[in-house]
């Protein structure tokens, strides 16, 4: 056999041991296709507000669909395109038909440069907080006092009973609070009353899980944020028991005197309802569209050289927290005016009162002639519009707002309109509820240039958010809004006056309001928190504070975003203190000096013991000394950006 007969004879030999079944078609698998990918980026992880957003893909073609997790973020371009709409976060991807590519995080934050007022608008899906319905029994009126503040609600307790204390001037039936947790964060809850608790009553709490949680360790702090228009009011005799001929003995001359009797209710109807008025988003709009709309008719607007804007500014200023006014009445002797007032203007470069009247409680006033409030009188006005004009008039003027500003005629005018609108006569004509709004600003986290917060509202879905932020000193910061529904400001630089927050949520009308200071309450020995307020009482152990007077001390406390305690204060303190501990020991000095007295030139001087406080008089030039010290209030819409002055 030749080589070449033996090669083939050994092919075919091997063929035939590969092909055991012969009736087997031998089929080659085809080769799969290597699946597409898509791969994108973007240019950088944050854009800002309107910038145009640059993602790149390694798809060349132009049948690629985007995906956004959040699109109402963004706004498409007529080239394709998109740009940064608002403030917030969104997932990207892309797709081509079936494949989909990597996913990518993109933020959008706001930066305002220098400006004094600015709003920030975006859509939130909002965090709901828990909701706890309280019982109450017992009502009782507590002590009678004609001084009120629209914050004064507190709990407190009697040995394990526990108690809900309504000091203002209007019936409650909901807030919000907060309670420290194991882990140093804070707890939020929405209280609802079973039933109102009327103005000046205190009422036992009852309910297992109110008291369960409560009850054992510290009370609640309760947040109220409805904070525009919050004056110091005195409305009614300081003794609950005179008479008209204890102040208004001489008809021949005009008498000035408080209001009394039924007078005194419906100067506290009128109060709720300008107070629950001024917390309304559509108020507030009013005012600044008239405002502006009608400068030219006002000399004050005209020629205001302020850097924040004439209608905030004087917005603000009735805003200003705990002004000394006095609403009264005169008689006798009438003449022209509807009505009379007087007082000196606070500034908004603190963050509470610091005006003339902020020791000289008597120096702001308004008042209306004696018989628009007198049910006996055929000029009696039963609480119609024009007397709500009438008294918001006078009011202006108690904040140094003359006629020539646009409140003392103008605004006051424009209630007059808008009550008409938004409130029927028989509201204005009752005692309504002090009311809030259905959300919150929860604070989570401050420095000197950062602001970190959340909303929390009744209403938990997607809503838009509004976002004023207003000083009467420029402020630069950018504002991020993360996956969490968390909103940080970054400021530049710290702040050189107090910087208000003012949100509105979807259709809720009320506003909710923060005041953020710079500064802080830095020199306390001891604090005690009793509801809305923070009493802090002043560390004197050393030379430098008792070698200043009191009102040289008064303005630490206002420096740092709070104000000094008045007589009243110190014994609400007192009695809670004493309530809680069963002693005074914990106020830590036996001798307070308030900031109010018995003339312009004198404070109260409180001298407290477990039996009581004996108050005297002292000077105004007169040194503190080592035994002696004041107490400072901060209230919770307040909020320092630093514990230092």
């Amino acid at each position: 056999m030749t080589y070449k007969s033996l090669a083939l004879y050994l092919a075919i030999l091997l063929v035939g041991c590969n092909n055991q079944d012969s009736n087997t078609t031998q089929v080659t698998p085809p080769i799969e296709k290597k699946k597409e990918e898509i791969f994108i980026t973007s240019e950088k992880t944050t854009y800002s507000k309107n910038e145009k957003i640059t993602l790149n893909t390694t798809e060349k073609t132009n049948d690629i669909t985007w995906f956004f997790s959040n699109p109402s973020l963004l706004s498409k371009n007529t080239d394709g395109s998109y740009s940064a709409n608002q403030i917030g976060s969104t997932e990207v991807y892309a797709k081509k038909g079936d494949t989909k590519s990597n996913s990518i995080q993109i933020s959008i934050n706001e930066l305002v440069t220098s400006k004094t007022s600015s709003t920030l608008t975006f859509n939130l899906d909002i965090e709901k907080p828990s909701n706890t319905e309280i019982n109450l029994v017992d009502s009782k009126p507590v002590t009678y006092s004609n001084i009120h503040l629209f914050s004064d609600i507190y709990f407190t307790r009697d040995g394990e009973k526990v108690y809900l204390v309504n000091n203002t001037l209007g019936p409650i039936n909901t807030f919000y609070v907060s309670t420290s947790e194991s882990n140093g964060g804070k707890r939020y809850s929405k209280l609802t009353l079973n039933s109102a608790l009327d103005a000046k009553h205190v009422a036992e709490v009852e309910g297992a899980v109110f008291l369960e949680v409560f009850a054992k360790g510290n009370l609640p702090n309760i947040h109220l944020q409805n904070s525009l228009f919050s004056p110091r009011l005195t409305i009614g005799p300081e003794n609950q028991n005179a008479q008209v001929s204890d102040y208004c003995s001489d008809i021949s001359v005009r008498c000035y005197r408080p209001v009394l009797g039924d007078e005194i209710n419906d100067y506290a109807v009128m109060a709720v309802n300008i107070k629950n008025i001024f917390n309304r988003k559509s108020f507030l709009d009013t005012a600044r569209e008239y405002l502006k709309s009608h400068c030219s008719g006002f000399p004050d607007c005209v020629n205001y050289t302020g850097q924040l804007d004439h209608d905030l500014y004087t917005y603000l200023t009735m805003s200003t927290k705990t002004q000394n006014v006095i609403w009264q009445v005169f008689g006798n002797v009438y003449g022209a005016p509807q009505g009379l007032g007087v007082g000196y203007k606070p500034t908004l470069m603190k963050t509470y009162n610091d005006s003339y009247c902020l020791f000289n409680v008597r120096s702001c006033w308004a008042s209306v002639q004696d018989r628009f409030v007198d049910k006996t009188s055929s000029f009696y006005k039963d609480l119609n519009f024009t007397l709500y004009n009438y008294i918001l008039h006078e009011t202006a003027h108690a904040y140094d707002l003359n006629h020539e500003s646009g409140w003392a005629y103008g605004i006051s005018d424009e209630l007059e309109n808008y009550l008409r609108d938004y409130l029927s006569t028989e509201k204005a004509q009752s005692l309504n509820n002090i009311e809030v709004a259905k959300h919150l600003i929860q604070v989570k986290e401050v420095s000197d240039k950062k602001i970190k917060f959340n909303i929390l509202s009744e209403n938990d879905a997607l809503a838009e958010v509004k976002l004023m932020l207003i000083s009467e000193a420029p402020v630069t910061y950018s504002a991020d809004l993360d996956v969490m529904g968390n909103i940080t400001l970054s400021l530049s630089e710290a702040l050189t006056a107090p910087l208000y927050l003012i949100a509105s949520v979807g259709d809720d009308d009320f506003l909710t309001t923060l005041r953020f200071n710079n500064e802080g309450i830095g020199l306390q020995k001891n604090t005690f928190t009793i509801g809305n307020q923070t009493f802090y009482v002043m560390n004197n152990d050393n030379e430098e504070t008792q070698h200043l007077t009191p009102p040289q001390f008064f303005q630490k406390c206002l420096i740092g975003g709070g104000r000094p305690a008045y007589k009243s204060d110190v014994f609400k303190l007192y009695d809670f203190v004493k309530a809680n501990f069963q002693s005074s020991a914990p106020i830590s000095y036996n001798t307070i000096i308030a900031a109010d007295g018995p003339s312009n030139n004198r404070f109260h001087y409180m001298q407290i013991s477990d039996s009581g406080i004996d108050y005297h008089h002292y000077w105004t030039n007169s040194k503190i000394g080592a035994d002696k010290s004041i107490i400072c209030i901060q209230e919770s819409d307040v909020v320092s950006l630093s514990n230092t002055q």
